[in-house]
């Protein structure tokens, strides 16, 4: 991994005071409260990876915010997952807006941002053809499969944000219904 990689890491999993996802959890974003919950975190070291375990845990409710972070020696790549349990002996308050990978890209103020993608599947012989939406500065798009499937219609879930010179891949690994913000 190089040493921009290593410092994106180290500034959302590690230093950061806030981790790159969010939630609603009872009608409060996870930002106002979650500097608040109990952390820890660890590290372990596996076959061509280390694991970052960093774990977020409401002291009123029980609730569990644990996110999984895998950071893969020799490619240039950091994968996540978001995991919600429930540790408390009462139900807990409405979870909503679960959001995977909320970060905020360093862009140069009048740098247009383009994402390449690909269409999704209409059952016709155009199904994921490459496709580019440009979004000019304060502009925003936002782009979701319908049915519950998740590469049905006019979205796929790999995607390419280009910006600034530079850009971020991002793979939803979901395999059901999905939605994505830019701006």
């Amino acid at each position: 991994m190089e040493q921009k990689e290593k410092d994106w890491l180290k500034k959302h999993f590690i230093d950061g005071v806030l981790p790159p996802f969010s939630f609603i959890y009872d009608e409060t974003p996870s930002s106002v409260f979650l500097c608040n919950w109990q952390k820890s975190y660890k590290t372990e070291r596996l076959d061509g990876k280390t694991k970052h375990i960093l774990t977020y845990t409401d002291p009123k409710t029980g609730l569990i915010a644990k996110c999984i972070c895998e950071v893969f020696d020799d490619f240039p790549a950091i994968e996540w997952v978001v995991k919600l349990k429930n540790n408390g002996k009462e139900n807990s308050p409405i979870i909503e807006n679960i959001q995977a990978l909320d970060v905020t890209l360093d862009c140069k103020n009048d740098d247009e941002l383009v994402v390449h993608s690909a269409k999704g599947s209409f059952a016709s012989r155009e199904d994921f053809a490459p496709i580019d939406f440009s979004l000019p500065p304060n502009t925003e798009i936002q782009f979701a499969p319908v049915g519950g499937r998740s590469s049905n219609t006019s979205a796929f879930p790999f995607f390419n944000i280009d910006f600034s010179g530079e850009g971020i891949m991002v793979g939803i690994g979901w395999s059901g219904q999905w939605r994505a913000f830019i701006q």
